[in-house]
C-alpha cells in the first residue's frame, strides 16, 4: 500500500532530484524501486535498465557483485564500483518510513557530494511527512488532492472522497496515560487504518490526534460510508499498549467531491473537517456527511479563541440546570449545574465545542470560577424558599486543570458562602483523579474535610485503576449515558450497571445514573439498587425560571 507517499511523488522534490548530476534511486517501504532522476538516466544508462523491473534489493546487490574496488567497513551503505572503466560511488541510506535513498555519484565528485545528497533527500521526505507516523503531512496530502481533482477533471467519472477523521476523548486518554503512549495509541490507529485502505487511497496526519484520507475510487456516498465505517469499525478492537489494553471510537466527517462546485484542495478539507465537529455533536463513533448548511453554522477556531476571551465580560455564559430524582422517593433531589455559551444569533453552545478551547489558552479557571460562583449563589437563593428547595443539592463539574489548581479549595468555599458545604457535590472524571494520585488523594481529603462531597463522572470509561477506588475519599458513582442507552437490550452494558452498583455498594458510595429516558430503564435501575438518576425522561437541562417552576411543582414521578 502507497499511503505513506513517495518523496519523488511532490512535484518540487523531483525537480530538485532531477535537477542535479548525482544519480538518485528512492525505494518504498516493500523494497521496489519507485523512481530515478536524470541523472541516473542519462549518465548511467546500464544502471537505469538495470533498475527497471527488480526489486531494491536486486538492484543493490547487482552493483556489489560487480568489480569491487573500496569495500570494507560499512561497505554495505557505502562502496565503490568499476562500471565501463570508470570509478563510481554507491551509497545507500535509510529514510524514516522504511523506504531507503541510493545515489550514485562518480568518482570525482565523490567529495562528500553522495552522502550531502543523500542528506537532502532525506530532509525533503521529512517535510513532506508526519514526523510521528512517517505518513503524509498537510503539504504532501494538498498535493495528492490535486492530482485526484486533475484527473477527476479529465475523467469525470472517477469519484473520490475526503474523510476528516478524530480520536473521541483523546484528551482525557492523553492525559491519564502520559505523551509517550499517547503517542503510541496515535501510531496504532494510523497503522490500524492504513490497513484498511486500498492501494491508491492516501493517509495523512495533520497533528494531534486527527486525520485526513483520500479515498481515491468511490462509487457515490452511500460506499463511500460504508467504507468510513469500516475504519471506524476497525478501531473498536482493543489496542495493546504494553500493559494496559485501551479501547477507543473515532468520529469522522465525509466531504465527496462534486465536479460542479469547482471546488478547491482546501474547500474539501474544511468541509471534511465541518462534518466531523458535527458528528462530534452527535455520539462517539459517529459520522456525519458534509451539508452546505455546515458552512453557516460553524466558526473558525480563532473566532471562537476571540469571542471565548469576550464572553464572561459580555455576559454570555449561562447555566442550565438538569433536575437529580431520587430513585427512593421519586421527587426531585438535586441539579447539575450545565455551562452553555449564549452566542446571540449563533444560538446557544455547547461546552464540548468551547470547553477545550478554554483550557488551551488558559481560560478554564477562571470560566470555571464564574461557574461555582454562580450555581452557589442560584443554590442560596433556591434554599431561601424554605420546604422541599432547602434541601435540594448541586452538582458541579470541574475540569481536570481545574482540580489541580492550587487555590482551588478556596475558590470553592468563597462560593459556597453561607450555602451548607454538604449540599455541593463536585462532579470530576477519572482521568483527572489519575492525573498525580498522590496529590488528588491530598485534595480529596482537604475537600472531605470541608464536608464537600465528590462524584466520579462517566464512571466505567476512563482508564483509572480500581485499586485506587477503595483509597479515594469518594461518595458517588455516575454511570454514563453510554451504558444507560443500551441497557435494556445489550447484556453486556446491563452487566456492567450491575457490576457498578454491586461495587459502590460494597464501598459505600452512592451511585447515578445519566442519560435515561425510558420506563424501562427506570425500572431496571431501581432493581439494580441505583440511588438517583436524571435524563431526558424526567427533563432536559432548564433554564433559571423553568427550573424554579418544576421546584414548585413538587413533582413525583
Amino acid at each position: 500500500m502507497t499511503v505513506k507517499a513517495d518523496v519523488s511523488e511532490h512535484e518540487s522534490v523531483r525537480a530538485a532530484l532531477n535537477g542535479v548530476d548525482v544519480g538518485v534511486v528512492q525505494i518504498t517501504p516493500d523494497g521496489t524501486i519507485c523512481f530515478t532522476n536524470s541523472a541516473l538516466q542519462e549518465n548511467f544508462p546500464e544502471l537505469q535498465a538495470l533498475a527497471e523491473g527488480v526489486t531494491a534489493e536486486s538492484f543493490w546487490e547487482s552493483l556489489r557483485t560487480r568489480e569491487s574496488t573500496q569495500q570494507g567497513e560499512g561497505a554495505d551503505h557505502l562502496f565503490g564500483v568499476v562500471i565501463d572503466g570508470a570509478v563510481i560511488t554507491a551509497n545507500r541510506r535509510s529514510l524514516e518510513d522504511g523506504g531507503q535513498i541510493i545515489t550514485i555519484t562518480p568518482a570525482q565528485q565523490a567529495d562528500g557530494q553522495a552522502e550531502f545528497l543523500a542528506s537532502q533527500a532525506e530532509l525533503l521526505f521529512n517535510a513532506l511527512h508526519d514526523h510521528l507516523t512517517g505518513f503524509a503531512n498537510r503539504p504532501l496530502f494538498l498535493d495528492h488532492l490535486r492530482k485526484a481533482i486533475d484527473a477527476q477533471a479529465a475523467d469525470a467519472g472517477k469519484q473520490f472522497a475526503v474523510i476528516h477523521l478524530d480520536i473521541d476523548r483523546f484528551r482525557m486518554i492523553n492525559e491519564s496515560l502520559g505523551h509517550v503512549k499517547g503517542d503510541d495509541l496515535i501510531n496504532a490507529v494510523g497503522q490500524r487504518l492504513n490497513d484498511c485502505l486500498d492501494q491508491n487511497d492516501v493517509l495523512a496526519r495533520f497533528g494531534g490526534d486527527e486525520f485526513t484520507l483520500l479515498l481515491s475510487h468511490t462509487t457515490g456516498i452511500d460506499n463511500t460510508r460504508a467504507l468510513v465505517d469500516r475504519l471506524l469499525a476497525s478501531l473498536t478492537t482493543p489496542f495493546n499498549l504494553q500493559d494496559r489494553e485501551i479501547f477507543i471510537s473515532a468520529s469522522a466527517g465525509i466531504a465527496q467531491f462534486s465536479e460542479a462546485s469547482n471546488m478547491r484542495p482546501e474547500d474539501l478539507i474544511r468541509d471534511a473537517e465541518l462534518a466531523m465537529y458535527e458528528a462530534k455533536k452527535s455520539n462517539n463513533g459517529s459520522v456525519q456527511v458534509f451539508d452546505l448548511k455546515m458552512r453557516r453554522t460553524r466558526v473558525s477556531p480563532l473566532d471562537l479563541e476571540t469571542d471565548l476571551r469576550r464572553a464572561l465580560e459580555r455576559d454570555q455564559m449561562r447555566l442550565h440546570y438538569q433536575p437529580i430524582i431520587s430513585l427512593e422517593t421519586r421527587r426531585l433531589c438535586g441539579f447539575e449545574a450545565l455551562l452553555r455559551w449564549d452566542r446571540g444569533e449563533r444560538g446557544l453552545m455547547s461546552p464540548i465545542d468551547f470547553v477545550p478551547v478554554a483550557e488551551e489558552i488558559g481560560l478554564i479557571g477562571e470560566l470555571g470560577n464564574w461557574v461555582l460562583l454562580t450555581a452557589c449563589a442560584q443554590m442560596r437563593e433556591w434554599h431561601s424558599q424554605q420546604g422541599s428547595a432547602s434541601e435540594l443539592e448541586l452538582s458541579v463539574n470541574l475540569s481536570s486543570r481545574q482540580f489541580n489548581q492550587a487555590d482551588l479549595v478556596d475558590q470553592i468555599m468563597t462560593a459556597l458562602g453561607s450555602l451548607d458545604p454538604a449540599k455541593l457535590k463536585l462532579e470530576i472524571t477519572e482521568s483527572a483523579l489519575m492525573d498525580r494520585a498522590d496529590r488528588t488523594t491530598a485534595m480529596l481529603k482537604t475537600l472531605k474535610y470541608n464536608n464537600i462531597r465528590v462524584c466520579i463522572d462517566d464512571f466505567g470509561t476512563g482508564y483509572s485503576s480500581l485499586s485506587y477506588l477503595h483509597t479515594f475519599p469518594i461518595d458517588t458513582l455516575k454511570i454514563d449515558k453510554s451504558f444507560i442507552k443500551d441497557m435494556t437490550r445489550n447484556r453486556q452494558d446491563l452487566e456492567i450497571i450491575r457490576t457498578i452498583t454491586l461495587l459502590a455498594r460494597n464501598l459505600r458510595l452512592d451511585v447515578t445514573a445519566e442519560g435515561v429516558e425510558t420506563p424501562e430503564q427506570l425500572s431496571q435501575l431501581q432493581a439494580l439498587g441505583c440511588h438517583s438518576a436524571q435524563g431526558f425522561m424526567f427533563a432536559p437541562p432548564l433554564t433559571v425560571d423553568d427550573a424554579a417552576a418544576l421546584i414548585n411543582a413538587d413533582l413525583e414521578w
